[in-house]
């Protein structure tokens, strides 16, 4: 029976809509966010906009309530938080500022966490990453964009993978009928030569920086090999 599964079981269901972790600073500004669930198995990359290997951090944690499962010992829910909190200073105090992956600031209103806003794009972009296929991949591209612009090029690789830069030229050939629709945007528009594309689940992404450095994203769905 996979870790999933086993999650899935009477204890966990008990807990699971209290196993949610917000760890704040000293002016009472939320830095990260973790909401456990059965199927996430404890994992922290599946519950926060951070990258994989921050879960690292907060490996004691994670591992006790793993643990608590895989060997079927009780579940404190008071000492998996205290682990937590004491992972949490480890990481904020000891760690290089450039490895903390905290929450960006778009999804932050007046200090307070938009929690609806954040919960509904950190689905989008685990069906993005897991696979999945979207109704509208115009509005797709829009919230990649804006992501890219919140979070900045070097957290968006740490959280999917390395832009590749291409030539003016691919970028036209690729998305040539996406820009065909929109008839207010012209390639005489793109006045500077920065382009970039990854491939993410099914769908191949490009990216072109203004003259502002300011990220623009179109979402095509990939070729069928």
């Amino acid at each position: 029976m996979s870790l999933g599964h086993i999650l899935n079981d009477r204890k966990m269901k008990e807990t699971k809509e209290e196993l949610f972790y917000c760890k704040y600073n000293e002016i009472g500004t939320p830095l990260y966010y973790f909401d456990f669930e059965p199927n996430t198995c404890f994992s922290l990359f599946e519950t926060s906009f951070i990258c994989d290997d921050t879960e690292l951090f907060f490996e004691r944690a994670v591992n006790y309530a793993r643990n608590s499962v895989i060997e079927d010992y009780p579940f404190d829910k008071k000492h998996f938080f205290e682990l937590l909190e004491l992972d949490s200073e480890l990481y904020i105090y000891f760690q290089p500022k450039d490895t903390h992956d905290f929450i960006p600031a778009r999804y932050l209103q007046n200090g307070i966490l938009n929690e609806k806003l954040f919960k509904t794009e950190l689905h989008f972009i685990k069906k993005l990453q897991r696979g999945g296929k979207f109704a509208s991949e115009e509005i797709a591209s829009q919230m990649l964009g804006n992501l890219m612009n919140a979070v900045g090029k070097e957290t968006f690789e740490k959280l999917f993978c390395m832009l590749i830069p291409i030539h003016k030229l691919a970028f036209f050939t690729t998305i040539f009928e996406v820009l065909a629709k929109n008839e207010t945007l012209y390639i005489s528009d793109f006045v500077t030569d920065e382009f970039f594309s990854c491939t993410i689940g099914i769908y191949e992404l490009y990216f072109y920086k203004d003259e502002k450095d300011v990220y623009s994203c179109w979402l095509k769905e990939g070729e069928v090999s």
